[in-house]
Parts: C-alpha cells; sequence; structure tokens
C-alpha cells in the first residue's frame, strides 16, 4: 500500500509538471507575441498617434491577461479605432448610356452599359429612324466591339 501511495504521489507530480509547462510555455508566448508588436510599433516610423497608442494598449491587456489576446477581439479593437468609410451619396454609373443616331439625327440605338462580359444594347425602333440606317448602325457597333 506504501507502494502504491507513492505511485500515485508520482502520478500527481508529473501531472502538475506537465500542467506548469504548458502555463510556462503560454506565458512564453504571450511574452513573445508582446515582444513582437512593440518591435513591430518602434519600427513603424509613419504611425499616426491614434494607432501607436492603439498598439500600446493592445499590448498592454495582452500582458495584463498572461496570454495572447483572441484575433477576433483584436480585430474587434481595430475596427473601433478606425474611422468608419464615408458615404457620398448614391453610387455613381460607371458611364453615360451613348446615343447612335441616323444621319439625320433619328435615334436608332442607345448602348447602356460596357463591360468586359458584353455590352447592353436598346433597339428604338419608333424613335423615327429607318431599318437600314438600324442595321448599318448595328453593323458599326459589331465591326467596333466584335474581335
Amino acid at each position: 500500500t506504501l507502494a502504491a501511495a507513492a505511485e500515485g504521489l508520482e502520478a500527481e507530480e508529473s501531472s502538475r509538471l506537465v500542467v506548469t509547462s504548458a502555463v510556462a510555455a503560454e506565458q512564453e508566448r504571450a511574452r513573445s507575441t508582446e515582444a513582437k508588436l512593440l518591435a513591430r510599433l518602434e519600427k513603424a516610423e509613419s504611425v499616426a498617434p491614434e494607432s501607436a497608442a492603439l498598439w500600446e494598449r493592445l499590448a498592454e491587456a495582452q500582458a495584463n491577461r498572461g496570454m495572447p489576446m483572441p484575433v477576433p477581439e483584436v480585430i474587434r479593437a481595430l475596427a473601433l479605432a478606425a474611422d468608419p468609410p464615408k458615404r457620398s451619396g448614391s453610387p455613381k454609373k460607371s458611364g453615360k448610356p451613348e446615343t447612335i443616331v441616323s444621319e439625320g439625327g433619328k435615334p436608332l440605338l442607345k448602348v447602356e452599359a460596357v463591360d468586359r462580359k458584353g455590352l447592353k444594347l436598346i433597339l428604338l425602333p419608333h424613335a423615327g429612324g429607318t431599318r437600314a440606317e438600324a442595321e448599318a448602325a448595328l453593323k458599326a457597333l459589331l465591326d467596333q466591339h466584335w474581335s
């Protein structure tokens, strides 16, 4: 029974050593991370004063915890410190629609959007142009955009 008790004490001491070494390793990682953050802070020459203060607060908070801050918390802190994006009204169209007119000034086609996928074309059959003029305008558009 004395031998069994000794074995139990040895196992308990062994598990205590494992836990202690895991805690020590985590603390060393935290110190290393803090040192890296402070080194980055010192290297940055054009860091705004607010950003420098934020980095110092994050490093201090991490040092106080004794372990690295979780990534989501760091992201939240950075997002709160950043200025929100400025919104300037409604989004602008990339281009104005181009109206193709006949020689007589009558609208034939309207090209509304041109992008890498293709173009959006509106045929204006009741605007006063002839079919022959519309076909000629379509042929010119094909020649211009078809590769």
